[in-house]
């Protein structure tokens, strides 16, 4: 039956007859570990090749062999997890795998088919905190759904799951903050997206060692004393990875400072040094004889007083007001008329 219906079938040029050969021979293979070690590079084959209805059954089919015959299948065909990658970066253009790919993903992580110490298991976290925060991904609610009840239930459930959630949540934070930056510049009102202090408000709370489950170790809401007892280690090292990550962003470099206080007074090159002129001094009328002509207290004299003293105090001066030269020429007049 294999081979004179599900095989021909699978090789037909017609899509609908192509497809449910696709579907019967992923059945088979569940039942048959051989088989399925076989055609694991026959469904990549369809993930990469096919439409998006012939790529969301290959998905399905190689989550559910993952799922039945054990974790040592990723182990021999590392490029397996690849499959999963491209398929949740596949949003732009066709949603619908990326919804599937991200409840395949969900599965796999949370019956921890993918082990602790693959390769790629951090990087699959990390994308899959920032689709759910992605405003990419507003429209996609099967995304949305399948997150919201993935990203808490996979921190809450194991330690190990919850300190791997710790050592993903700064780059998944920077990341996010790239693309609200990138909003910001492009003005679009239409997308909208959560804040910085919302997506950092989840990731402490999804971090909150009070919440994770430990067997043997379960808290009662009312008692304060236990959760007062709990190891909170996580959110330390949590504020530790940040403070280092803050630091380790700034440098003179940021900071526009010159490393040489030379700099300082040294014109940069290709500019001419620029000289200013001074400026011309004049006497400060404050600090003046107080019958120097220019003096505030001899123009408050009467104007009489103001000629007498200045003939006295000053008879070389060389400041000529014109008023005063006339005032004179008056008072010779009238002298000599007398």
């Amino acid at each position: 039956m294999l081979n004179n219906l599900v095989v021909p079938a699978v090789r037909s040029h017609e899509t609908r007859v192509r497809e449910r050969g696709l579907l019967c021979l992923g059945l088979c293979s569940l039942l048959d570990k051989s088989l399925a070690e076989e055609n694991l590079t026959l469904f990549m084959h369809f993930f990469s090749k096919g439409h998006s209805a012939l790529q969301i059954t290959a998905l399905q089919i190689l989550t559910d062999i993952l799922n039945q015959h054990g974790a040592h299948l990723l182990e021999n065909n590392p490029t397996l997890l690849k499959v999963y990658l491209k398929a949740l970066k596949s949003g732009n253009k066709t949603p619908e795998v990326q919804a599937a790919a991200t409840v395949a993903i969900s599965k796999l992580m949370l019956g921890r088919v993918i082990s602790d110490s693959s390769p790629v298991i951090d990087d699959l976290l990390k994308t899959l905190v920032v689709l759910y925060f992605d405003p990419s991904t507003s429209h996609n609610q099967g995304v949305r759904q399948t997150l919201s009840y993935f990203l808490p239930v996979y921190s809450f459930s194991r330690k190990e799951n919850q300190d791997r959630m710790r050592r993903v949540a700064l780059d998944a934070l920077h990341k996010l903050f790239e693309v609200h930056e990138t909003l910001d510049d492009e003005g679009d009102a239409e997308t909208e997206m959560v804040g910085i202090s919302t997506i950092g408000a989840h990731l402490i709370d999804w971090t909150d060692p009070r919440k994770c489950y430990i067997p043997g170790n379960q808290l009662i809401l009312g008692d304060e004393g236990a959760k007062k007892a709990v190891n909170g280690d996580v959110h330390l090292e949590f504020a530790r990875d940040l403070l280092e990550r803050l630091g380790s962003s700034i440098s003179r470099k940021s900071l526009h400072l010159p490393s040489n206080r030379n700099q300082l007074t040294t014109p940069p090159r290709g500019r001419k040094k620029t000289t200013r002129t001074p400026l011309p001094k004049t006497p400060c009328l404050s600090r003046l004889h107080p019958l120097h002509p220019q003096s505030n207290l001899h123009r408050s004299l009467p104007r009489h007083r103001q000629q007498t003293n200045r003939r006295r105090h000053w008879p070389e001066c060389p400041i000529q007001d014109p008023r005063l030269a006339r005032q004179d020429r008056k008072l010779a007049e009238r002298e000599r008329q007398r």
